[in-house]
């Protein structure tokens, strides 16, 4: 249990350092609440007074811009 817990942290981090380097606020702000804060597209788009489709295209583009 104990290293799981560790690598649940290890991976944080990594996931922490990747928002990072997203400079548009609001496409950092989706992949936080999406990974650190496990919030599902229904509850980002409730918090941040957007349609669910718009949550999806901002993680797609926030995805596609880490990938690059």
């Amino acid at each position: 249990m104990r290293a799981e817990i560790e690598e649940c942290v290890r991976e944080r981090i990594r996931i922490k350092a990747f928002l990072d380097t997203v400079k548009m606020p609001k496409l950092r702000t989706v992949l936080q609440l999406t990974y650190i804060e496990c919030l599902d597209v229904d509850e980002i788009a409730i918090r941040l007074d957007y349609c669910s489709r718009q949550i999806q295209r901002l993680q797609d583009q926030a995805l596609d811009l880490l990938e690059t």
